[in-house]
């Protein structure tokens, strides 16, 4: 059986796929949900470009209709979208093991412990579904995964509405 680095295992852990999870007010009606506008432009922090913010809005606002919701310029809506985007860095620990072979002129048995640690950069999305009338979070859905600065803006822009089509893939919520 051939042996994978601890390196490789490492570097394939940090490129799985987008973490999702969802949150919102049980209490709250979904279904007159038909209008939405935009809360305000999404918030980045430090880290986020407004290339990127603005592939967000983009992703949203192509999302969205897809669901069969409408977007409002004016007026009134039957929600409000707010959406921020945020960097962090991560620390990765993975335990290494033992190994054990045979060499050219004689066995050999080594056997070690310890672990590995890598930095990464971790992006967050969180999309805020708002009441226009309190101003009150109804819903929020949040995608996490590991940034890779050497993807194209092509691949950027479709990693982004990859992550806004599984943010909202459970908008609005089942009960």
């Amino acid at each position: 059986m051939r042996r994978i680095p601890a390196v490789l295992l490492l570097g394939l852990a940090a490129c799985s796929g987008i973490t999702v999870t969802h949150d919102y007010d049980p209490e709250v009606d979904f279904s007159g949900l038909k209008t939405y506008a935009w809360y305000a432009p999404p918030a980045a922090a430090a880290g986020v470009d407004t290339l990127t913010t603005r592939r967000i809005s983009r992703a949203v606002d192509a999302e969205l209709p897809l669901r069969g919701y409408r977007k409002v310029e004016g007026g009134s809506p039957d929600f409000l979208v707010h959406a921020l985007a945020a960097i962090h860095q991560r620390i990765e620990a993975v335990p290494t093991s033992a190994s054990m072979g045979y060499g050219w002129r004689g066995g050999y048995m080594a056997y070690s412990t310890g672990t590995e640690i890598r930095a990464y950069d971790e992006g967050t999305l969180i999309l805020d579904v708002i009441s226009p009338a309190t101003k009150v979070l109804l819903w929020r859905g949040t995608a996490r995964a590991a940034v890779d600065d050497s993807r194209s803006p092509e691949e950027r822009e479709a990693r982004i509405r990859e992550a806004v089509a599984l943010i909202l893939d459970s908008f609005p919520p089942r009960k």
